[in-house]
């Protein structure tokens, strides 16, 4: 796996090559501190993932993360970045990254997130939904939609919060596998292409209407 890392502090670029390489001798991270550093290297070599700090020198935020997927239009870019908010987050997702996570995760856990992401798992990682997102996607529940039965309205506001597969299946006690059911019905009602979609389509919703039973 060959992986783009940019990112302008180089501290923080070498502790977390580091942490994705560890055991991994197929892993190559090719490092650079801009975006504009990027463009001007010209790398021939194709990228399993570009990993992009949000706030880098020069070129930087949504304008960074759309350049990106220009430059890389087959490559998944994900935001890595301590400082993005949530609101910043779902811009970069609208903008084109497959994901976004804090720099405050473990280091063990970074490349486990990462393969996640582009399966299609988790989108925001390691950031807590404001009450405002909270209490809108919360809507969802009972009689928040008349698309939605309330099982799949608890998925959606889990989804909303920022809630891997996994950790919406330990939430609500059901398996992983249900979850992906619950996940593909949801999808399919709300006409939604992918769970980035499906949070802008929540989250834009009025919810007036009441749910079906379970």
């Amino acid at each position: 796996m060959r992986i783009l890392f940019v990112d302008d502090h180089q501290l923080v670029r070498e502790a977390l090559t580091y942490y994705l390489k560890a055991g991994d001798d197929s892993i190559e991270v090719v490092q650079a501190g801009s975006l504009d550093e990027v463009f001007r290297q010209r790398h021939e070599l194709d990228f399993e993932i570009v990993l992009l700090d949000y706030r880098l020198p020069g070129l930087a935020g949504d304008a960074a993360v759309t350049a990106a997927c220009q430059r890389f239009p087959e490559t998944p870019v994900i935001v890595l970045s301590g400082a993005v908010t949530q609101d910043e987050a779902r811009s970069a997702l609208t903008h084109g990254a497959a994901g976004v996570i804090s720099k405050e995760i473990e280091g063990r856990r970074l490349m486990a997130t990462i393969k996640e992401i582009i399966a299609g798992g988790v989108d925001i990682f390691g950031m807590c939904a404001p009450p405002s997102l909270q209490s809108r996607a919360a809507r969802l529940e009972g009689a928040a939609s008349a698309k939605l039965s309330r099982r799949e309205a608890q998925v959606a506001r889990l989804l909303v919060e920022g809630l891997s597969n996994k950790e919406i299946a330990n939430v609500l006690g059901i398996a992983d596998i249900t979850v992906r059911l619950h996940l593909r019905r949801m999808f399919r009602k709300l006409g939604a292409r992918s769970r980035t979609d499906a949070v802008r389509i929540i989250l834009t919703s009025d919810g007036d209407s009441s749910g079906d039973r379970p």
